[in-house]
């Protein structure tokens, strides 16, 4: 048994040794320290790299983005970094720091002026997909820089330096942070610098380890010091990741949630001359979600609705609330009608639905003022028979009176009062103080057609 331990112990040392393939260790060092400076060549290379994947982040082109990054010179700086803090090379962390600020700032700036100046400032997929990153954006990042490490120290170099480019992305963030200050979205920028970050931090470990594990030759530091870059390593290491791994919980539990909507009605809703054209969750603003699950077909009856309500919680699909919208269509040929057809016929119908509700309920309104504006007439005239026993019968109207020539108008009462015998001017005073008290009205005009 120990031999074979031997043997397989043997077997994978062989394998997956580098000291037989890697470069002098000179050499290496001095390819990395070539790379960490920008200015000249290296610099504008940056700049055209930059709006080169700016122009491919706002057209949504992979290709364009893919062909900025394997140009952008990024990567110099943060090999610099990483072999540095593994060599205790201060010297040479001060100066890939430095270096890469100057590169961080010009590419910002750089894509800021670009999404400044184009017309196209809407924000397309590529973007997006760089302003939340999380845990597996740290291991793309570590894996990169660990093969990129592994790759400077070979003889060959080669291919997987292009590779590592592409994989670990450093160019698009930057110029998604540029976009997301030229439109002033401060949650891009933020996210965007995050994932810059993440990216550089991780492959700046991944060097570390790659240059550690090939045990190169440190300078000669006091012990303390060498302890305290390791735990400076280590926190920074912890403060970058921390935050990516709640984003990615946060991911993969709308991920589950998501797979549990799809799953829910895929089973529930094979239901006989129906069919889903559609699913969507709205977020409520009181916390709770909102399946929306627009049909075509047989409208679904009280007792599938009950059924479809009571399997949800087998689902696991908490705080959701279920409403299901039938879309009126025969459904002998729903198979051969697009979805987005019916969809944009729903909509419509719905904006159709809330215009006649806005005109009904303008009418509803115009209708209780006029109600309100009725003035009381058989109330009043029985009121005004036991008071007024002259009085025979009274008409009233709300008027606007308006005066020829001062063009001025105001509001006012009109009564045609109707009696069977003379009224002198006490009674006729005191009948217009009644009627503007009981009409609430300061101006009453009363007319007499009959004494």
């Amino acid at each position: 048994m120990r031999e074979i331990y031997v043997k397989i112990k043997e077997f994978l040392v062989e394998r997956l040794s580098l000291s037989g393939d890697t470069d002098y260790e000179n050499n290496t060092i001095e390819a990395v320290k070539r790379g960490v400076a920008f200015k000249g060549v290296n610099l504008w290379t940056l700049i055209f790299a930059t709006f080169i994947a700016s122009i491919g982040l706002n057209v949504n082109s992979t290709a364009v983005i893919i062909g900025a990054m394997l140009i952008s010179p990024l990567m110099g700086p943060i090999l610099g970094a990483g072999l540095g803090a593994a060599q205790y090379d201060f010297k040479l962390i001060k100066s890939s720091l430095n270096n890469l600020l100057i590169a961080t700032i010009f590419s910002i700036c750089t894509s800021w002026l670009y999404f400044r100046l184009t017309p196209l400032a809407e924000a397309q997929s590529e973007l997006l997909a760089r302003t939340s990153p999380t845990i597996w954006d740290v291991l793309i990042a570590l894996f990169g820089g660990l093969t990129g490490m592994v790759a400077v120290a070979s003889r060959e170099k080669g291919n997987p330096i292009a590779g590592v480019a592409i994989a670990t992305a450093l160019m698009p963030p930057l110029c998604t942070a540029g976009f997301g200050l030229a439109v002033g979205n401060i949650e891009y920028f933020i996210g965007a610098l995050y994932l810059y970050i993440i990216n550089s931090v991780m492959i700046a470990f991944g060097t570390f380890a790659v240059a550690k594990l090939l045990k190169y030759p440190i300078i000669e530091v006091h012990t303390d010091q060498q302890k305290m870059t390791k735990r400076v390593i280590a926190l920074i290491t912890v403060v970058i990741i921390a935050p990516s791994i709640y984003l990615a919980y946060n991911l993969v539990r709308k991920t589950v949630y998501q797979d549990n909507v799809n799953r829910f009605v895929a089973a529930e809703f094979d239901i006989p001359g129906s069919q889903v054209l559609r699913k969507e969750v709205v977020d409520e603003p009181d916390g709770e979600k909102t399946l929306k699950v627009f049909i075509i077909g047989a409208p679904v009856d009280s007792l599938n609705l009950k059924r479809i309500e009571g399997n949800m919680a087998h689902y696991r699909l908490p705080g959701t609330s279920l409403d299901i919208i039938n879309i009126s269509g025969d459904s002998g040929d729903k198979n051969s009608i697009d979805a987005g057809m019916f969809m944009s016929l729903y909509r419509t119908n719905e904006q159709t639905a809330r215009e006649k509700d806005s005109v009904i309920s303008s009418l509803e309104k115009e209708l209780a003022g006029y109600r309100a504006s009725q003035l009381p007439v058989s109330n009043i005239a029985a009121e005004a028979s036991v008071l007024f026993p002259a009085v025979d019968s009274i008409a009233l109207a709300r008027a606007e009176m308006t005066s020829i020539k001062s063009d001025s108008s105001a509001q006012s009462t009109i009564a045609v009062i109707s009696a069977s015998e003379r009224m002198d001017q006490a009674q006729r005073e005191k009948l217009l103080k009644w009627l503007q008290k009981r009409l609430g009205s300061s101006r009453v005009d009363i007319f007499y057609v009959q004494e």
